[in-house]
């Protein structure tokens, strides 16, 4: 946990629960972004320092209240998922993990979206920000995609299979939102969209957020 607390936040006070944003700070950091763009929903980001599997006690009970409350609809994982899959016991792997996770979830009625990571850079953002002073060196925004691509080939076919094994779940890559031509770039239309080598900012969140919101407005009767 983060000092023994479950980070968690909702979007309306005192609204039931529609939507339920599961994971550890990568999760976190979509939050925002995904809240804005849905303000007809109460959006809840539950939030551990682990990886959301329901083998973890830390998300066991998260997975049991969610579970347990009718009126949340779908969840949306998301993690630092190459950092966590490195870090399993020898007897177990990132889609064993997220295939019983996933099971519990749509047993008990809901929906599930598992979204892919957002690429990791070398360098700082502020690198890119400040690299010169008084002036924007697009260039030191840029990193090649090689390392995000193979990140994603470890982890992007196992979690298609699971998404093809069961109704009611959806899989979202990130990668054409924040890569194109052989390079993954940190800013967008000059605005800076992440506040460490793998986290988002606000920028970043409202823009990645967004795109996540269309495709939970696709994946029909999220309401009963």
């Amino acid at each position: 946990r983060y000092k023994k607390v479950t980070r968690c936040y909702q979007s309306k006070n005192n609204n039931k629960i529609d939507i339920a944003v599961v994971g550890d700070s990568h999760a976190e950091h979509l939050y925002i972004g995904i809240a804005e763009s849905l303000k007809n929903y109460n959006v809840v980001n539950y939030i551990q320092n682990a990886l959301p599997s329901i083998n973890n006690k830390y998300f066991k009970d998260i997975y049991m209240n969610i579970a347990n409350d009718e009126n949340i609809k779908l969840v949306v994982l998301n993690a630092y998922w190459i950092f966590r899959s490195g870090r399993l016991e020898k007897n177990t792997n990132l889609e064993k993990e997220m295939d019983k996770t996933i099971k519990t979830l749509i047993s008990s009625g809901k929906k599930v979206l598992l979204v892919g990571d957002t690429p990791t850079f070398a360098i700082d953002p502020s690198l890119c920000k400040y690299s010169r002073k008084l002036r924007y060196d697009e260039s030191k925004c840029k990193a090649s995609s090689k390392g995000y691509s193979l990140h994603l080939s470890k982890y992007i076919e196992n979690f298609k299979l699971i998404t093809n094994k069961y109704n009611n779940v959806y899989f979202l890559s990130l990668e054409n939102l924040l890569c194109d031509d052989g390079f993954c770039n940190m800013n967008l239309n000059n605005k800076l969209l992440y506040r460490d080598p793998n986290h988002l900012n606000i920028n970043g969140s409202k823009y990645v957020g967004k795109e996540i919101a269309k495709v939970i407005n696709q994946i029909k009767e999220l309401r009963n």
